[in-house]
């Protein structure tokens, strides 16, 4: 199904968060259609070092190109 801009949009969307390489959860959203339907996610985890890698994956598959991520934050919390 073409979606805006002849955008591939399924029925459902899928996006992998990876923390410094490991897989820290998988956010599916199976409130597709043909538009874009937006639904909040989180997750929490704990940084282990000064600097950590975040990662996001389109988790569909290569014949759907369209998966939105919006207002993503992180907040500090200080170590106990």
């Amino acid at each position: 199904m073409a979606g805006a801009a002849g955008l591939r949009v399924g029925s459902t969307s899928s996006v992998q968060v990876f923390v410094d390489g490991e897989q820290a959860m998988v956010a599916v959203n199976a409130e597709g259609g043909n538009v874009q339907n937006w639904k909040k996610f989180s997750t929490t985890f704990t940084a282990t070092k000064a600097r950590t890698k975040i990662r996001f994956n389109n988790g569909d598959a290569p014949s759907d190109t369209h998966n939105g991520l919006d207002a993503v934050s992180l907040t500090p919390v200080e170590a106990d």
